[in-house]
């Protein structure tokens, strides 16, 4: 082996020498046959459980043997770790339509009844006419099956009731019985009603049902029992760290746990269960593949019958039969055991003359061998220090460097390698290439290395891993003497920071080209504005003057029309409109003001003595029309005798009603809630606005970058991404702090805190 990966090293590092000029390549994505299936694969549980990834497994060897590249898209509803209806309900409902409702698929496969209970449940809506193949399908009704076309699957049938006849059958003298499950989940409800009705069967034993228990408080109660009760599993449990599946027997359980245990999951046998008829999930992903193959090839799903697979023969744990002393004599004729102590035999004069033999015959061999032993040894010290050299230049290569199989494996990578992916890629040989980068099992869409593989050209792509790097990627093929390609090289090159710079670059230059436009934006609406507002003023004089002359007319002739509105109202609302519009002026006047100093440095004036609670209310006023229509729930709650701040009213106010207008806008129906708030945090001298909505909320991954410029994640609404940038300016210019609190889905709180005048002064 060792010789091997010698002549492996060299080889890359003649190939990566040897490559053409990097600016001549091309990117390359996998453009699949036409012909290429579509199918999705749904599975109830998470990656990692070993029920899931053996499932996982069966299908895969079923489908790739007869399949070239399918086109396979993996999903897990991770109901496991996640049981509350909330979670099925809404999160996966959303996230899974948002995936698949613009995606089409040849066919369906589902493992669990909670998968199989989705599909079923939005087939009209995103699976209509697409052909289902389940597996893993435990105790699931079949009233909910009938009427449902093109579906078959595999049905998983735990022998249960053969099960507690075995037990009963090994432990006589038992008169109490444990079934330890859970009752959170499609599936642990029905095995639970399954498990109800079949013990009525069973009067000689009392059974007791222990559910949804901890793993300290199940460990406890187990201890507990004695030998004469027994105990049943028929569910997955956490373990102390929270981990899925608990392995209840991994401490030896003979020197604490005494009662006998019995479960048909496969996942505790050989780990203190005794055993009996297991689920082979693997042979359910494999029969369940088979019949997809059925389908994509033709054959109507209608025509192909559900499967309820045999069980094969019973397993039992030597140990375990040890530990409960349970009779050999008590097994099944063809049942196969585990941790059987090796046999120990006596050596017949024959066998000793014919060992004697051996011997001397190796140590011939060895002699004849050892002949060209230092031959060997002396070329070898030569081709280890070649070697070592080598090792040096491919390690000291800051690049990443991979030698990939046909079949998708990685079999060597370099120290740059290891250090980009956190792990060490030589201690896991032949993983997946997309495990590292992307943590999946199958092969990635559009893969390069597949392509390279393929067609035997140089390939390039950009791809993001899973921190969140830039990584720009090349696909070099092996070739042999004969033109064929027997492996691939990757070479990845982390170009996050430069990528980084020059976005970077590119928001400056958008900044100081928006201080450019506002600049000329502001000197374009100054001149009619002042105009508007001086026709105005001249106006409202004039009305002022002709009021005496109207109200003298009005009380001798009484109302009468004037530019269709009657007198009386004239009186009452032209004053009015005329303030409206010397403050809407006045306010055009502020945001050029505002554009202005946006496109300069200096600092705006902050003479203005603002009342915080009159600030809020103008800034509601000003969007009342917004809120209403938003949210039949607004709130305020002001405290009283705020102390006074030191600023610009008017810049203050625009950061509140932008505050304002973004909680409106996460709200997703009238039923939610907008609240204003204001209190004085006397002990810091600081005045607080909080701001908060139960809208959709604001991810993590975007929590850190909304008061960037041009950052928004209202594109496709409108949005700049310069409201909160601003805002954060202004706050910040009046040594002020603008925080954020928000989690997706629970709403949002903002908070904006501003230094109190330090008089002791309230107003």
């Amino acid at each position: 082996m060792q010789y091997l990966r010698h002549v492996i090293i060299s080889a890359v590092l003649f190939m990566v020498l040897s490559t053409p000029t990097l600016a001549a390549l091309t990117q390359s994505q996998v453009d699949y046959d036409s012909k290429t299936k579509q199918i999705l694969i749904l599975h109830s549980y998470h990656p990692g459980l070993p029920s899931t990834n053996a499932n996982m497994t069966g299908i895969q060897e079923a489908l790739t043997q007869a399949l070239e590249h399918p086109n396979i898209h993996v999903e897990y509803l991770d109901t496991k770790r996640h049981p509350d209806s909330e979670y099925f309900a809404h999160v996966l409902d959303v996230i899974l339509h948002y995936k698949l409702e613009k995606s089409s698929f040849d066919l369906i496969m589902v493992s669990g009844n909670e998968a199989l209970n989705f599909v079923l449940e939005h087939r009209d809506e995103l699976f209509a006419n697409t052909p289902i193949v389940f597996s893993a399908i435990e105790s699931f009704p079949e009233a909910m099956l009938k009427g449902q076309k093109q579906m078959t699957g595999v049905i998983q049938d735990p022998d249960y009731r053969g099960l507690i006849e075995q037990a009963l059958r090994f432990h006589p003298q038992a008169k109490r019985a444990v079934i330890v499950g859970r009752t959170t989940g499609f599936t642990n409800q029905q095995v639970n009603n399954r498990l109800h009705n079949l013990i009525k069967n069973f009067t000689q034993i009392d059974f007791e049902f222990w559910s949804d228990l901890s793993h300290h408080e199940l460990i406890q109660k187990l201890e507990a029992l004695s030998p004469d009760e027994l105990v049943f599993i028929s569910g997955l449990f956490m373990d102390q760290n929270g981990n899925l599946p608990c392995f209840l027997c991994e401490r030896n359980p003979g020197a604490t746990i005494r009662a006998p245990i019995y479960s048909p999951l496969e996942i505790y046998f050989g780990k203190g269960t005794i055993g009996g008829l297991l689920i082979d999930s693997r042979q359910q992903g494999r029969l369940a593949g088979e019949l997809a193959l059925q389908i994509l090839s033709g054959t109507n799903p209608d025509d192909l019958p559900v499967i309820r697979p045999n069980q094969g023969v019973p397993r039992f744990d030597s140990l375990a039969l040890k530990r409960h002393n349970i009779s050999a004599g008590l097994l099944p004729p063809n049942a196969q055991l585990i941790n059987q102590p090796p046999n120990v035999y006596a050596l017949s004069k024959t066998q000793i003359q014919a060992l004697i033999i051996s011997l001397v015959m190796s140590f011939g061999l060895i002699f004849i061998l050892s002949t060209n032993f230092l031959k060997r040894l002396k070329a070898e010290r030569l081709y280890k220090q070649l070697s070592q050299q080598f090792q040096v230049i491919l390690t000291g290569i800051p690049d990443r460097l991979t030698l990939i199989t046909p079949e998708m494996k990685v079999i060597w990578s370099n120290k740059g390698e290891a250090e980009y992916f956190r792990q060490d890629v030589g201690a896991d040989p032949e993983v997946y290439c997309c495990k590292l980068p992307y943590n999946k099992e199958m092969l990635c869409n559009n893969c390069l290395a597949a392509e390279s593989l393929k067609s035997g050209n140089i390939g390039e792509a950009t791809i993001i891993n899973h921190d969140g790097l830039i990584l720009e990627v090349k696909a070099f093929p092996l070739k042999d003497t004969q033109g064929s390609v027997t492996s691939a090289i990757l070479l990845a090159s982390d170009v996050t920071e430069k990528t980084n710079l020059r976005e970077e670059a590119i928001r400056a230059s958008q900044l100081a080209s928006l201080g450019e436009l506002a600049a000329g934006v502001a000197h374009e609406i100054n001149n009619p504005n002042a105009l508007i507002k001086l026709n105005a003023e001249l106006v409202k004089s004039s009305f002022e003057g002709a009021i005496p002359i109207l109200q003298k007319h009005f009380e001798q002739h009484g109302d009468f029309a004037l530019g269709g509105l009657t007198y009386s109202e004239i009186r009452d609302e032209i004053p009015y409109l005329f303030k409206e519009m010397l403050e809407g002026s006045e306010r055009i006047k502020n945001i050029v003001s505002d554009l202005k100093d946006f496109s300069r440095n200096d600092t705006p004036n902050h003479d203005d003595l603002i009342d915080i609670n009159d600030l809020a209310r103008t800034a509601i006023r000003l969007i009342n029309n917004m809120i209403k229509n938003s949210t039949d729930h607004f709130r305020t709650d002001f405290a009283d005798h705020l102390p006074i701040v030191n600023g610009s009213f008017q810049r203050i106010e625009q950061v509140v009603v932008n505050l304002l207008v973004n909680a409106c806008q996460a709200l997703s129906n009238k039923t939610e809630t907008v609240r204003i708030s204001t209190r004085h945090d006397a002990q810091n001298h600081w005045n607080i606005l909080e701001v908060r909505d139960e809208g959709i909320g604001i991810s993590s991954t975007h929590l850190d970058r909304i008061t960037e410029p041009f950052f928004t994640t209202k594109r496709k609404e409108g949005g700049t991404g310069l409201g909160l940038s601003l805002a954060s300016r202004i706050v910040a210019d009046h040594g002020g702090k603008l925080d954020f609190n928000s989690q997706q889905g629970q709403g949002t709180t903002v908070t904006l805190t501003l230094p109190t005048k330090m008089t002791g002064e309230h107003q």
